[in-house]
């Protein structure tokens, strides 16, 4: 991964995922069409990442993007937010280890 969320972007990047693609996942799956919520998820975070510098399809964010896309694929599973907890763990995983206020690195920009 060469590009980086910053803070704000991680947190907008977190609201879509849930209040927009992971909420349609979660309504249109209970007439068999979540798919679609899955497929726009690919549209909206493929260039909003690449704008970033981040590419889903890169190995060291492939296994979660098709963790994220099996899982989004499984009807058993259409309550789990997995867009939300793939946007999260992509910006987590940047975090440095050494990292002592997480949320503050969340909701404050880095520098």
């Amino acid at each position: 991964m060469n590009g980086r969320l910053s803070g704000g972007t991680a947190f907008m990047m977190a609201a879509v995922a849930f209040f927009f693609v992971d909420t349609l996942h979660f309504v249109l799956d209970f007439i068999w069409l979540g798919f679609i919520a899955n497929f726009l998820g690919v549209i909206i975070f493929w260039p909003w990442l690449k704008a970033h510098g981040i590419s889903m399809w890169s190995s060291s964010v492939a296994t979660k993007t098709w963790i994220t896309i099996i899982i989004e694929s499984l009807p058993i599973f259409f309550f789990v937010p997995t867009w939300t907890i793939y946007i999260v763990a992509l910006y987590m995983s940047d975090i440095p280890p050494n990292s002592e206020d997480i949320i503050g690195e969340w909701v404050s920009p880095r520098g």
